[in-house]
């Protein structure tokens, strides 16, 4: 479509001229059409976690299924009661599920998307909190988001000089007291429709741009305009691709011209230096500078002047004009993306500009934002015609030359939505940063659409799953770390969860097997369930995360929550905490000889303690155990404390404790559950360090 220059397209304003048009298509079949209709046509994949947490439940029921049958025939098997046997392989299968993993998970998206709000980022809905976590390709616009979306002076050049980032060096020029620039500079001023004293934003960009330039070299383009009144105007059109002014100041007519230097330059006989005005031979070599700096996606305007003690007129206004100089512009890169994307790179995060405008402007800016090294190679930047020529299709000889592009130039909003799912169909998880109706298909089939709140059309903020009402590319980051901090703060959780319901399991179950009194009974573990689950698990659920979690690689959208990792650690903590509680069983029942209701309360209390002292557990395996993310977070002594609260007011409330079959124990008898429990966590923690120490993976 931006090769087409022949076209009007329905949605866009004419803002000059006139002309005959032949109706080509209308509706659904213009281009806006065809937008509209893809983006109702798009449709979004589940996000990473209902995925994983699917997984993970049907794995969980099956393991339910079988523990809870084997507890029931092994038990029945070594002479227990079957009725006792049923209800206890029910509580085990009602306990083995954790009923509070979707509450504990809810909240945990709740708190990160609270968080978010208060850093001007808007989450639509839940899961997306934790789908910016696992993104790990960010296809971004360029205009607005990585740019500051106007444009400023970004080259100026002239007879034997040549100022590369003009606003920096522009100021030494000035100091030197260099004529040519400064009537450069004037000419920006007087050849200008602008008016210097509203300055709202409104008007021709490139005009815009040279009013502040021309005021960051401390000119005062309001007082310039007026000691210089405008005495005639030649106007651009199409035709000329250049304006030109007579301004009249001390019995001289000062004559200004800027525009399309192939234009421009056919009018200019002279050019002038710091040595004087001479005769304008080298055009060629001009021509070669202008032809470099369009390369690098710069706009360039050509400036001329002139001055002559007769009225000028319309015909004799560009008659013998003299070459001043060449500027360009570029709509820089915004000064805070650049560190953002360093911040991606260590995190592993791919980001890749998807844009319809030039090449050489899109090259340049990836360039100025470290997307592209200086010698990047140009496989690096992809063309519109190149996929249409070779289709985004997995297999295809390109297909490897797209995946490792980073730029993506003259681009269809089709082609942005094709990309979008070849990234997909390659298992990446995919961010889709847009502000226009043109982007609305992408932003709804990415996995995490991200629209402007500011300059963002209507259209896009509807189909966004998260909105920025600040338009910074900062604000991504932000999101993609609070998104990382809830994945990792559910997955320790279920890693909470699940050892502590499989240390119910093993006690439960070993002891059937063993003959040994029943160390919990069916209500015990049930309240077990909605105590000392519930609660750690939610303060873990709202943990601040990591420090260092923007430095590791995003997780494989195919590797399940748990992994084999986690799955060695709830063995190891499920085997400790049950091997505690079946500890104080046999030291109760075979050396002390107490009563089975009596052995009952000690693994009930054991398991209490042991399960509260497991949230130590939870953190990495380098960090200090005494200093770490668990410790620092204020919610866990909450839970510890809320929990214990609780267990211990279900013992002074008659009802509640003869429905748990709790009975008075010695503070003795309590310190020794603690101990037992104390001993659990000392063993997992012993384990843990030797595997570090001896790398056992």
């Amino acid at each position: 479509i931006s090769y087409r220059t022949n076209m009007l397209f329905r949605g866009t304003t004419v803002m000059t001229g006139s002309g005959r048009a032949i109706i080509t298509a209308t509706g659904k079949h213009t281009q806006l059409g065809r937008i509209q209709q893809m983006g109702v046509d798009a449709t979004k994949e589940s996000t990473p976690l209902e995925k994983k947490l699917n997984q993970l439940s049907k794995w969980l029921i099956w393991l339910t299924l079988l523990f809870a049958t084997l507890t029931v025939v092994l038990g029945y098997i070594r002479g227990k009661d079957l009725l006792l046997m049923i209800e206890t392989g029910v509580a085990l299968a009602v306990a083995a599920i954790p009923e509070g993993l979707p509450i504990v998970a809810t909240i945990a998206l709740a708190k990160g998307m609270m968080r978010l709000s208060k850093k001007k980022v808007i989450i639509k809905k839940l899961e997306a909190v934790q789908t910016m976590g696992a993104t790990d390709i960010i296809c971004t616009d360029k205009t607005g988001t990585l740019t500051e979306d106007h444009m400023k002076v970004h080259t100026v050049l002239f007879e034997n000089e040549s100022v590369y980032g003009a606003y920096k060096a522009a100021s030494f020029l000035l100091s030197e007291k260099n004529p040519v620039f400064e009537k450069m500079v004037i000419a920006g001023i007087l050849c200008n429709n602008v008016d210097p004293n509203t300055m709202d934003g409104k008007g021709d960009s490139i005009e815009l741009a040279l009013i502040h330039f021309a005021r960051h070299l401390d000119f005062n383009p309001a007082d310039i305009k007026k000691m210089n009144p405008k005495q005639m105007e030649l106007p651009f059109n199409s035709d000329r691709k250049l304006m030109a002014t007579a301004h009249c100041r001390k019995d001289y007519f000062h004559i200004y011209a800027k525009g399309a230097f192939e234009n421009l330059v056919s009018h200019c006989d002279y050019c002038i230096d710091t040595e004087g005005i001479k005769p304008f031979r080298n055009k060629g070599l001009w021509s070669k500078k202008v032809d470099a700096l369009a390369a690098q996606g710069l706009r360039t305007l050509a400036f001329a002047y002139k001055e002559v003690k007769k009225a000028p007129t319309k015909k004799t206004v560009l008659q013998e004009l003299i070459f001043l100089g060449i500027i360009g512009f570029l709509d820089p890169a915004r000064d805070d993306v650049k560190p953002t994307i360093d911040i991606y790179e260590k995190a592993g995060i791919k980001v890749v500009m998807v844009t319809g405008d030039h090449p050489g402007t899109s090259k340049k800016i990836a360039q100025d934002i470290g997307l592209l090294k200086m010698d990047a190679p140009t496989e690096k930047v992809v063309l519109g015609k190149d996929l249409l020529n070779h289709p985004l299709e997995n297999g295809n000889a390109y297909s490897k030359k797209f995946l490792e592009a980073s730029v993506f130039a003259r681009v269809t909003p089709e082609q942005k939505l094709d990309l979008v799912t070849f990234y997909q169909n390659n298992y990446h998880i995919v961010g889709m940063i847009g502000d226009g109706i043109n982007d609305v298909p992408a932003l709804k089939k990415a996995d995490i659409g991200i629209a402007m709140g500011v300059r963002g059309t209507e259209a896009a903020r509807e189909v966004a799953d998260v909105i920025l009402k600040n338009d910074k590319f900062t604000a991504i980051e932000l999101a993609i770390r609070q998104g990382r901090v809830v994945f990792q703060n559910i997955r320790q959780f279920v890693v909470y969860l699940l050892s502590c319901n499989l240390a119910e399991i093993l006690a439960v179950g070993v002891a059937a097997v063993l003959n040994l009194p029943a160390p919990l009974l069916p209500l015990q573990i049930l309240f077990l369930n909605l105590v000392t689950d519930v609660f750690p698990a939610l303060a873990l659920g709202l943990g601040k995360g990591e420090q260092d979690i923007m430095e590791q690689p995003p997780k494989n959208p195919k590797e399940p929550i748990i992994n084999r990792r986690d799955w060695f650690f709830i063995v190891l903590y499920g085997l400790c905490i049950s091997m505690g509680v079946l500890g104080i069983v046999v030291y109760a029942d075979y050396i002390l000889g107490l009563p089975s209701e009596t052995i009952n309360n000690l693994a009930f209390y054991t398991l209490v303690f042991a399960q509260l002292f497991n949230v130590f557990n939870m953190p990495k395996r380098n960090e200090s155990f005494f200093i770490n993310e668990v410790t620092l977070n204020i919610w866990v002594w909450g839970a510890l404390i809320l929990s214990l609260a609780i267990t211990f007011g279900a013992y002074l409330i008659t009802p509640i404790a003869e429905a748990l079959s709790l009975y008075a124990l010695s503070f003795q008898k309590l310190g020794l559950a603690a101990l037992f429990a104390l001993g659990s966590l000392i063993l997992a923690q012993i384990i843990k360090r030797m595997r570090s120490v001896f790398g056992w993976e």
